[in-house]
């Protein structure tokens, strides 16, 4: 028989620990999680707005953990982003279908739009959200550098031109530039940051014209570029690549750190960048989304 229940915070190890496997398959990739337990826990143990324990729920079947779906929400913005559905069971649909359900008991008063995300090959996901009427807006391709394979390339030789980490000097120059509907807004950025999350900006006489953000995660060896960032204006004059290769060369020099992953749409120009550093892709992440 398999219940039903919403999950507690002590249990964070052992469902990362379950996902992390999972997402070893392209097939059963989904959500936007990693693939090991300790980027998971970081994760879920993370998540802004809506803990971990009002937002995740559970089936065990005999004891063993068989499913979990939760979300990531952003209630001023009425969205949130489904984590999962992950499901190891023969009767994947019904299990998942059921917390779904359950799930939805969960989400907060207005909440208007879900989204969804899992790899293109995961094609029961795909289905399970197009059945929910659930319609593709966005693609993403998963791409990795591994350290053996990175060959610094040409500097910069402009002395206006500098790539810094953030100082509260630079608050009001990152702000302007960051997009207002991105997925991680400027303020839980700066909240994040830390020895292992770092924000670097690249200045034209002092003036912020563009930043990444990165996430290192010491015991897998990875390094996460969560946002690359050129302010329009300022395109076409190599800040990116400025940008990138710092970022390469700042994960790089942590021994511990073997390679640098990041996502970016097929279409995206910055995409030849990354292949010009000597990044590969990987997989293609598909996002769906509906209203409530």
């Amino acid at each position: 028989m398999i219940t039903y229940q919403t999950l507690t915070r002590d249990q964070i190890e052992s469902v990362a620990d379950f996902i992390a496997a999972l997402n070893q398959d392209r097939s059963e990739q989904s959500g936007w999680l990693g693939t090991s337990q300790e980027e998971i826990i970081d994760a879920l143990s993370t998540l802004p707005y809506i803990p971990f324990e009002d937002s995740h729920i559970a089936a065990y079947e005999n004891g063993h953990l068989v499913g979990v779906f939760g979300y990531f929400g952003f209630p001023e913005k009425g969205v949130i982003r489904l984590i999962g559905p992950h499901v190891k069971h023969p009767a994947w649909l019904e299990v998942t279908q059921n917390l779904w359900e359950r799930l939805l008991d969960t989400v907060p008063a207005g909440i208007t739009t879900v989204k969804g995300f899992c790899d293109s090959q995961n094609q029961k996901c795909l289905d399970f959200f197009t059945g929910l009427g659930m319609t593709q807006y966005n693609a993403e391709a998963m791409m990795r550098l591994n350290r053996d394979l990175y060959t610094p390339v040409e500097r910069n030789t402009d002395p206006a031109v500098a790539v810094v980490e953030y100082t509260q000097d630079y608050e009001s120059g990152f702000r302007a530039i960051h997009p207002e509907f991105a997925h991680t807004s400027a303020q839980e950025i700066l909240g994040r940051l830390s020895d292992t999350k770092k924000l670097f900006l690249v200045t034209e006489h002092g003036q912020v014209r563009g930043y990444t953000y990165v996430e290192t995660y010491l015991e897998t060896g990875k390094s996460d570029v969560v946002y690359l960032l050129v302010d329009e204006q300022s395109r076409n004059k190599r800040y990116g690549s400025l940008l990138m290769m710092h970022v390469i060369e700042w994960s790089f020099a942590k021994p511990m750190i073997t390679e640098v992953i990041l996502s970016v749409r097929p279409e995206n120009p910055a995409r030849r960048l990354y292949l010009r550093l000597g990044f590969v892709e990987e997989n293609l992440i598909c996002a769906l989304e509906k209203e409530l």
